[in-house]
Parts: structure tokens; sequence; C-alpha cells
């Protein structure tokens, strides 16, 4: 065994004496080949190039689906904007590898482009400017050099008809710039080739973009004509200073904005396209500072989270479609007359699965809602893992009082979720309260009851809760369940923190939060829903469609329960 082992080592070490062997020779006859004397230098120009995207990169950082976000115009559309890199990675099937594309283009004819010569050493040579079409330079004469040589051949271009201004002669290559490049359209390239005398050497060159281009169309559909239209990217970054040596860039140190010029003007497809001159950043935006489409007239739509890298190609497309807002997943923790569940049937659950609520062509324009109920007490951080929800709606009899629970509804609201808390004292809400910073007591809340004969008034404030697509409920009443709702005093609450939608003598019955997407009121059974003729249960009432309805309630009032809960999912859904 000892001497197979000896004899692997010695073989490997022979295999590669071998090849630096090999390399040296060749090198040696490389040198060897290149003749001295004049030797004539042309330039094949084979195109330009766009940098692959890399396939980490997202197109929409700041967005859960990657290159694509939707903002709401008014009910009835939304802009859809998608965000694709030219050269993205594509999966080769073979390697099941990740690769990445060069986007290769023909120049045309007339593009200006300068060739700086220097040494390997960085020493300057000569420079001279050409124009696509033509292997010599623009004064009629070939580039000649000394045979023998090898040089470092830096090519740029502004990729148009404007002359390169000129590399200083006096700086070495190391030390040569293009200084406060603004505006322009920088191709770049360098490559070291030895040449040779008595010959006519060429030159295959492919210059790169270094700065990003966007390409955006704008498609407004059925909505009409695009009339006028006023927009801005940025980050972008104008006096640049770029080495010769590499095509590095030194960006300026103050953001700007490039404004977008369209064509198209006066139909539903207008184009544009802009060059960026910015480091990588994962927070670009595309603000729309006005646009006219048919009748409507729309401010200030910010497209944001765009990741762009130095170098690539982007098409950012932007469609005008029917608003319907994908389907969301809502996990209710409660009894099956409290909260929704999945074909129980009763009033709650009608109004999230009815498509005249939430459907294509609905109020709210969506792909609905899919309901998931749990009611086990110190187990959400799984069952929100586990079911990864948008939504949550907690209600009676699910009590908070394990602080694993409340600690998980709390974590969820702060990565973005929406939750409707409906939780009398006795449901144990100080925790979940006091981690989203309102309740500032250490103590229990005390079980006192508002007694207003089974009603609460709605206060008069304009949020989209009470004031929204199913309807304005500013100033009418709220139902509780089977009993006069428990309160809690304004003492023991950071009114700064919230949006007070009911209050009355006692103290405060239900608010939204400021921070969180958060709406709490005090009765676990607000949003019950078992017993449509009930003046004093089951407050919440829709019509044979799953329409809300006002409920015929206690002493001749009318309760709004079912308008509070489906405007409430309207805001989740729209914000």
């Amino acid at each position: 065994m000892k001497k197979i082992r000896m004899y692997r080592s010695v073989f490997f070490y022979l295999t590669v004496l071998s090849f630096i062997i090999f390399v040296g020779c060749k090198k040696n006859e490389e040198r060897e080949f290149l003749k001295g004397g004049e030797a004539i230098v042309r330039v094949n120009l084979k195109g330009i190039s766009f940098e692959p995207e890399k396939p980490k990169v997202n197109a929409f950082s700041a967005h859960k689906e990657n290159s694509k976000i939707s903002i709401p115009i008014n009910d009835k559309y939304a802009i859809e904007a998608t965000l694709t890199a030219e050269g993205s990675a594509v999966k080769q099937a073979s390697a099941k590898t990740m690769l990445a594309t060069e986007v290769r283009e023909n120049l045309p004819s007339g593009i200006k482009y300068r060739l700086v010569v220097y040494e390997t050493n960085g020493n300057f040579v000569s420079q001279k400017v050409y124009t696509t079409g033509s292997q010599t330079s623009d004064d009629g004469t070939d580039l000649k050099l000394d045979g023998g040589k090898t040089y470092k051949f830096v090519f740029y271009s502004f990729n148009s008809s404007e002359t390169p201004m000129e590399a200083n002669p006096n700086k070495k290559l190391e030390e040569a710039t293009l200084d406060e490049i603004s505006g322009k359209d920088v191709l770049y390239q360098v490559i070291e080739k030895g040449i040779s005398g008595e010959t006519t050497n060429y030159l295959d060159v492919v210059m790169k973009h270094i700065y990003s281009r966007i390409d955006v169309t704008i498609d407004s559909g059925e909505l009409g004509n695009i009339s006028a239209i006023e927009a801005v990217f940025s980050p972008h970054r104008v006096k640049n200073n770029i080495k010769l040596l590499n095509g590095s860039i030194t960006y300026d140190s103050k953001e700007g904005k490039v404004p977008l010029n369209f064509n198209g003007l006066n139909t539903k497809n207008l184009t544009s396209s802009i060059i960026v001159s910015s480091p990588q950043v994962s927070n670009a935006s595309l603000t729309l500072s006005s646009i006219k489409i048919g009748t409507t007239t729309l401010k200030n739509k910010l497209i944001n989270g765009l990741t762009i890298t130095p170098g690539v190609k982007y098409n950012l497309n932007l469609t005008v479609k029917d608003n319907v807002i994908r389907k969301k997943r809502v996990l209710t923790i409660g009894g099956s007359w409290y909260v929704p569940v999945a074909g129980n049937g009763l009033e709650q659950t009608k109004l999230l699965t009815s498509t005249a609520n939430f459907g294509p062509t609905g109020t709210v324009k969506s792909d609905g809602f899919e309901i998931i109920n749990v009611n086990t007490k110190g187990n959400l951080t799984k069952d929100i893992e586990n079911y990864k929800p948008d939504i949550i709606i907690l209600a009676y009899p699910f009590t908070l009082s394990y602080n694993s629970d409340a600690d998980a509804i709390f974590q969820f609201l702060k990565d973005g979720g929406k939750a409707i808390l409906c939780m009398q004292t006795d449901q144990r809400p100080e925790r979940i309260l006091r981690l989203v910073d309102v309740l500032k007591s250490q103590s229990n809340i005390p079980y006192l009851k508002s007694y207003t004969n089974y009603v609460k008034l709605l206060s008069n404030i304009d949020h989209p809760i009470t004031n929204g697509p199913f309807g304005d409920i500013r100033g009418k009443f709220i139902g509780d369940d089977v009993d006069d709702t428990n309160y809690i005093t304004p003492d023991l609450l950071d009114k700064t923190k919230i949006d007070i939608l009911s209050e009355n003598n006692d103290g405060v019955i239900g608010f939204v939060h400021k921070q969180y997407k958060l709406l709490y009121w005090t009765d676990g059974g607000t949003l019950a829903g078992l017993d449509r003729g009930s003046k004093t249960i089951s407050p919440l009432l829709v019509d044979a469609e799953g329409r809300p309805l006002n409920k015929p309630y206690y002493n001749g009032a009318e309760v709004s329960n079912s308008f509070l809960l489906a405007n409430a999912l309207a805001w989740f859904l729209r914000d």
C-alpha cells in the first residue's frame, strides 16, 4: 500500500513539472514568434455587452414576490410593475447549476470610440479616435507600433457620435482617469496583446457598458391613452471619475435623479430608455410624479425597492391591470361561533368567503381568503410558522395566558402581519398590549363592564375601517355579544400610540394601532354570527350573498359589526 501511495505522489509531481515546463516553453515560443519592426494595428470591434445579472440578486428587494409589485390606482385598477434583468441567470439542465448569460449587441455605424495604447509598464504610447464601420482611425492613418512587444489597449466610448475626451499623455495608465463624466453611456474595455512587426495585427474587442440601462415601458390597457407624464429615476450619480486601468468608478458623493423622456404620448404604450450611474443599490425607485391616463390623473406613484447593479441592462414594464389582489391566508384563533371557520356556514365565514365582497368582481377585487382555524393554547409560534398567515383573527374563548402566544403575535405584527384581536379582560390581553406599547400598567386589567344596552358608539374618526369600501359607519353602533362588553380605563393606555374607534365615559372599547396593523376590540364576541334573529347575541349579519348588513339589535338600535369586519379586511388587503 505504501508503494502505491509513493508511485502516485511521484506521478503527481512529474505531471505538475511537465505542465510548468510546457507553459514556459509556450510563452517563450510566443515571444519568439512576435517579430520586431513596424507593426500595423487595426480594430475588429465585435460589439458591446452588458454584464449578466448575478443569480442571487432579487429585482425587487423590498417585496416578497421577486420581480413584481402591484400599486393600486383606484378600486378598479392597479399598476403592475415587473423588473427583469437581461442575461439573468438561467438553469443549465445538464449541470443543474445557475449560469448567467452575457447580453451582446452590435454597434451601429457612426459611433465614436477612442483607443489609447500603453506599454506594460504603464507608459503612454499613442491614442486614436475611431468610428464604427471602419477599422482605421478617423485621421485616415493606421495605428503603427513597434513590433515584438506587448501593449495594453484601452478602449472607451460614449456610445454616440460624440468624440470621447483625450487621455492625458503625461500620465501613466495607473494614474489616468476620465473625470466628471456626466450623463454618458460609457463603454469600456482593456486588453493586453503582443504585437508582431512587418504585418497587420487585429484587435478583437467587445466593449462593455459600465453603467446600467433601464428600458421602461408603460401599457395603460383599458384605462385609456396616456396624454401627459412626468417621471424620475433615482438614485443617480452625475459627476463620476473612471480609471482607465480597469474601468473602476469613483462615484459622485451627491445623489440625483434621472428624468425620463417618453415616446408614444397620446397612445396606450409609452417607452423610455435611461442610463443610470450608481453603485449597486437595493432601494432604487421610479417615481411617477404625474401621469394622466384617460380622465384619471395620478400623482407621486412610487415604484421602489428596485435592485440595480452597474453594467446590467434591465426591462421595467408597467402595465395597468384590473386591481385583483392575490389570495390571503387567514389564521383564525377561537371558537367557531366567534371567528370565521372554513365550511361552517356562519355569518362571519360567509362574509370572508363571499366573492361579492372579496372576488375578481367584488367590492374589493381579490382572489379571496384561505381560512385556517386553530385553538391550541401555547402553540401559536408553531402555527404561525407552519401556516404563514397574512392575517390573524383572534376571538373568544382563546386566551393569551401563555406568554409565548402573545410573543408570537407580536413578532407576527413586527414582521408586517395584520391582526384583529377581539379580547375581553378574561382572555388576558395584557401582555400583547404591553408588547405593542399601549398598556402602561404592569397589572392585569380590571374586569369592568360598560353598561350601554349591548351597543357601543363608533367615533367620527375618518379611518379606512370606519369609512371604507363597504360603507361609512362613523357614528354608528357596534353590538356586544351576550352581555355588555368590557372596557379599559383611559389611565391605563398610552393614547398617543392608537386611534380610538370607540370610547365612552367609562373608557376605551376599540382602537387601531398607529404603528402596527392591529384592530383591537374589548369584546370577544364582536365578530360572532351564530344567531341571525337574536337582538342580544351574535351581532354580525350578512345577506344571502355574504354582503354585510346592519343588524337590528337591542332596544331598537342597529349595529354595524359586519361592516367593521369587512372594512378592516379591505384595509388589510389595500395597505
